[in-house]
């Protein structure tokens, strides 16, 4: 929940739950019943809570996880019977255009800017110059698909890195490159490497050294490491691997000066869309 303020959003209120929706899904194109009880649940503690904020109608989306699941439909049945909340389903252009205005409320308009929104399922990868985009692309890069097709051991053997870099390589590869300034990344799997690198902030710069070092640590640290050295979930340090491999082969790919990693992307950019009642 955020107020405009000008030409920014000041949070009243921020909390996540990290479901993991969409597990399973590459594999058998269905949502697992377990993660929609638990989305459901989600929605519903979160609703009651902004509830007790304000009494504006909640604006809720989906994404790639739904998109995808032959049973999204389910879900979104489940949601509106328990909360009355009528989720909006985004498609890819949607979600892409939402998730840069979001990323990039923050930066100059003269930026010429490469925006990751590496997900559970997908990333999406957004070009722009002076706030516009040129091209926009959805690759089936997430943390958690990725996990699923190449991670078998807790932390990855040799050869699962490198069969899963040549497939993220092989994805990137064929996707107009430009002369940006910025590469901007969003999303948990990004938050979370800021997190390791000591960097605090709702938009952080990090050096390359530092990404490639991020990078190591989930190579090499079984999960239940992770989650004790940082706090964070189970299941969000089960697929940082995979998820951090991503992020660092964007990087590679773009060539890029300038690394920032910004809490702001989809959710700021759907607040802005309600504001100027683009969505509604």
């Amino acid at each position: 929940m955020a107020q405009r303020l000008g030409g920014r959003l000041e949070a009243l209120a921020d909390d996540s739950r990290f479901v993991r929706l969409g597990a399973g899904v590459d594999a058998s194109g269905r949502l697992d019943p377990e993660r929609i009880r638990r989305a459901v649940a989600a929605i519903e503690d979160l609703n009651h809570r902004a509830a007790t904020l304000s009494n504006r109608p909640v604006l809720a989306v989906a994404t790639s996880a739904v998109r995808d699941a032959s049973n999204g439909a389910e879900l979104l049945d489940r949601i509106r019977e328990r909360t009355g909340i009528a989720v909006q389903v985004l498609t890819g252009d949607e979600e892409a255009a939402l998730t840069f205005r979001g990323a990039t409320l923050e930066i100059p308009e003269k930026r010429s800017t490469l925006v990751c929104d590496l997900g559970g399922g997908s990333a999406e990868l957004i070009s722009g110059h002076a706030k516009r985009i040129t091209w926009q692309e959805s690759l089936p890069l997430g943390a958690g698909r990725l996990t699923e097709r190449f991670v078998r051991h807790d932390p990855p053997g040799r050869e699962e890195v490198t069969a899963l870099s040549d497939a993220i390589r092989s994805l990137l590869r064929p996707l107009p490159k430009e002369a940006w300034d910025l590469l901007l990344l969003t999303g948990g799997t990004s938050s979370h490497v800021a997190r390791m690198v000591g960097k605090r902030g709702d938009t952080v710069e990090v050096t390359s050294r530092e990404l490639l070092r991020a990078q190591a640590l989930v190579h090499t640290t079984p999960a239940a490491e992770l989650v004790r050295m940082y706090g964070m979930t189970p299941e969000r340090a089960s697929v940082l691997a995979a998820g951090v491999t991503a992020l660092v082969a964007v990087w590679e790919w773009a060539s890029v000066p300038v690394i920032r990693i910004t809490k702001h992307g989809l959710r700021e950019g759907v607040i802005l869309a309600q504001e100027d009642r683009e969505l509604r």
